[in-house]
């Protein structure tokens, strides 16, 4: 599931995209494994957190300036599963609001429970510059 942002500023909310159309810009982000931040490849400036930092069921997920002492920035990801699990209370994953695959929906907080609208994949920028190369040729 692809998410995205409209980074003209800070707390701007990440929603579900259906498919890349736009600038892949707002789409990328840069992921470091070792804190577990995920920050938007546009200037890695901006990383997602919860909504005034809070991490409780249903909290929209909003960029934030990054910063690598903010432990609501930091992720946990769960390679097999395709979970991304709040660092400070793994109880709770990133959420696609509802399983909802509509343009613009909210992606949240939730409580982990497996389902397909918690399950992301991750995909190197080598690799997604090849599918993406393959779905414009066919």
């Amino acid at each position: 599931m692809p998410v995205t942002v409209n980074p003209e500023s800070a707390k701007d909310s990440v929603r579900y995209r259906r498919k890349v159309t736009s600038s892949l810009k707002y789409i990328l982000w840069d992921i470091n494994f070792d804190n577990g931040a995920i920050r938007l490849n546009l200037g890695g400036q901006l990383a997602i957190a919860p909504k005034d930092g809070k991490i409780a069921q249903e909290i929209p997920l909003l960029l934030k300036f990054y910063n690598a002492s903010d432990a609501t920035q930091h992720w946990e990801f769960s390679g097999n599963t395709g979970l991304i699990l709040a660092a400070l209370n793994e109880r709770f994953c990133i959420d696609n609001h509802g399983g909802v695959k509509k343009e613009g929906n909210t992606i949240q907080l939730f409580p982990k429970h497996g389902g397909d609208n918690q399950q992301w994949q991750l995909v190197a920028l080598a690799d997604l510059k090849v599918t993406l190369e393959s779905a414009a040729n066919a």
